[in-house]
């Protein structure tokens, strides 16, 4: 018995094994429970993370009812604005769908799609494929920036790299997240020497102009072009890139093959109906020419057309060839240097180059970001873009949150700026119609701060932006007129201090006179071109009065009591003007306020 005993204590070796079994199995199950994929922690992860993302919908939801609160309803600024007031300068994306016109917002992996009018279409989160709005989900699909899942807009500006080639391009056709390819047009013209894009060549230099086609072969579309004219249902020019072209150097063949080197397929010609659409909105046109006083519906688009520099140094503007022809059989090229669309014979012409039309991969486009600084300086040109008008400007002043700008050219009778190179018939007006409406102003000005010209201490300089003008024709209510179109905050006229400040730096000098710029002018009269510094003559707010003793208000009841006078700038003569206010020899010159958040962008020069 005893024996038996001892040979039954403990657990057999078998026992213990499937008990270690048994315990990893549970270990295993708890493991998966708590730990796995979908355990405890991750859905309660998921849970954190669908509570933050429902939080930011809030917050986006709450931005565009602030964003509408103002009387224009919802415009990009006033929508920038508000998110930047909730989540910070760094804290959005904010992009606008140029063919739907609906704002699209992301914050973290929150994408939402607003309507001008503030009605909230979908609103996604990035990569979960739930949405809570007509459109549902985007099935998972992640909304990115760059990448295969990309939203781009027509104008929008990208580079494509492909085999360490970088080049440059504008998005063609908009393309939402479900498309995994995107149609590019060229920034520049391609080079004669090398399949490369030139963006230094100016119009007239033969580098990057080349015939249509060579060797004698100048309409191997004939056939395909009959057919065409016997169809009486045609409504489009006829497309040229649909036939191929047999010439080595065919500029059809051209753009085919650098689209092959980028990477790309379906490499083309933009068509007539493209450059029609992007300027006109697709007007019924045979030709398209700046005499026609055409109003284009996209600033931006249409300076992309017209391959303008973005400091519309006229001169690098683009010429090249469309693959469009006229019913006569001339191909459409564009002479951006005109602005004009055209058709011409295309056999021996060589006055245009080749700008391709490629489709790409997403993957292989970057969108191109550019950076602004926290800090601009005194003197920096900059454009600002609002409403599709884009304008360019001088920084007078970094006030933190906000830049104070002086335009860069004079306005025209539409109260839009008009650079003298391309016109000289800005404004010139009155200062105003109502005599003296800023003399009770001046006299409590005057009274009570004495300040006085440093060259003259018996002249008082007075800013006329300080009194409320009340005419139409007042220069002061153009210049804030032409603010609020610009979407800023305030307008007002450069004042006489600002005006030296900008005269005695030799970085700025030539902004005073407003002639900054030397282009190149074509004057019919003299039949020849020639440069010229484009001048301007224009008002500033500040008044001379000489004063024979101090004035109460209650006492100025005869303008003659004092001999008024406004300072203007001849930029002509480089020359200041001490003028009365009823000389119509000045133009408006604005100097505006608009937040950090609008859309500006540094000028870079030519690129």
């Amino acid at each position: 018995m005893k024996r038996f005993l001892k040979e039954n204590k403990g657990i057999t070796l078998v026992a213990l094994v499937i008990t270690i079994i048994i315990l990893i199995i549970l270990a295993g199950v708890t493991f998966s429970v708590v730990l796995g994929q979908n355990g405890l922690i991750e859905k309660s992860k998921d849970g954190v993370t669908r509570y933050k993302d429902e939080a930011t919908r809030e917050r986006i939801q709450l931005a565009v009812i602030n964003a509408s609160m103002g009387d224009n309803g919802i415009t990009e600024n006033s929508l920038r604005t508000a998110l930047n007031n909730e989540f910070g300068e760094n804290g959005f994306i904010l992009q606008k769908d140029e063919t739907s016109g609906n704002f699209i917002i992301t914050v973290d992996s929150v994408v939402v799609e607003v309507t001008p009018t503030g009605s909230i279409i979908t609103s996604n989160t990035n990569g979960g494929g739930s949405g809570n709005g007509n459109n549902g989900g985007n099935g998972g699909q992640q909304q990115e920036d760059n990448g295969p899942y990309a939203r781009y807009s027509i104008g929008d500006e990208v580079t494509v790299t492909y085999n360490g080639k970088t080049e440059s391009f504008y998005v063609l056709e908009s393309s939402n997240s479900n498309n995994d390819e995107v149609t590019l047009f060229a920034k520049f013209c391609l080079k004669n020497s090398e399949l490369t894009q030139d963006p230094y060549e100016p119009y007239e230099v033969s580098e990057i102009r080349c015939e249509f086609t060579v060797n004698g072969d100048d309409e191997y579309w004939y056939d395909e072009f009959q057919e065409y004219l016997n169809d009486s249902n045609r409504t489009t020019k006829f497309n040229i890139n649909n036939v191929s072209g047999e010439s080595e150097g065919d500029a059809i063949y051209k753009a085919k093959q650098y689209a092959t080197l980028m990477g790309g397929t379906n490499g083309r010609l933009i068509t007539f109906e493209e450059v029609n659409s992007l300027l006109t909105g697709g007007m019924d046109l045979d030709y398209i020419d700046k005499s026609m006083g055409i109003e284009y519906i996209n600033a931006d688009w249409a300076k992309a057309v017209w391959g303008v520099s973005k400091k519309y140094r006229r001169e690098f503007c683009e010429a090249y060839w469309l693959g469009s022809c006229r019913d006569n059989g001339s191909v459409y090229y564009i002479n951006g240097y005109d602005e004009h669309v055209g058709a011409i014979a295309s056999g021996y012409d060589d006055r245009a180059g080749v700008r391709p039309v490629i489709t790409v991969s997403k993957s292989l486009v970057q969108r191109k970001v550019k950076q602004n600084p926290e800090e601009y300086n005194f003197g920096q040109e900059v454009q600002l873009t609002y409403n599709g008008i884009t304008d360019n400007f001088y920084v007078l002043e970094d006030n933190q949150n906000s830049l104070t700008l002086l335009a860069k050219y004079c306005l025209n009778s539409s109260d839009r700026q008009i650079n003298p190179v391309e016109s000289f018939e800005y404004d010139m007006i009155n200062f105003a119609s109502k005599p003296f409406y800023w003399g009770s102003a001046y006299i409590q000005w005057y009274n009570n701060e004495q300040i006085n010209d440093p060259y003259n201490e018996n002249i008082a300089i007075f800013d006329t932006n300080q009194a409320t003008g009340s005419n139409e024709g007042d220069a002061l209510t153009r210049a804030k007129n032409y603010a609020t179109s610009m979407g800023a905050t305030s307008g007002r006229l450069l004042t006489y201090e600002e005006w030296n400040q900008l005269l005695n730096n030799s970085s700025t000098e030539k902004i005073a006179w407003g002639n900054s710029d030397e282009q190149q002018y074509y004057c019919d009269y003299f039949e020849y071109e020639y440069s010229v510094y484009p001048y301007m003559d224009y008002w500033l707010s500040s008044t001379e009065e000489r004063l024979e003793y101090d004035m109460t208000e209650s006492e100025f009841e005869y303008p003659e009591q004092i001999e008024f006078k406004l300072y203007a700038v001849a930029g002509v003569d480089e020359y200041l003007i001490r003028d009365t206010y009823y000389d119509n020899y000045y133009g408006i010159r604005p100097v505006i306020t608009v937040p950090k958040t609008a859309n500006i962008q540094i000028c870079l020069g030519e690129e």
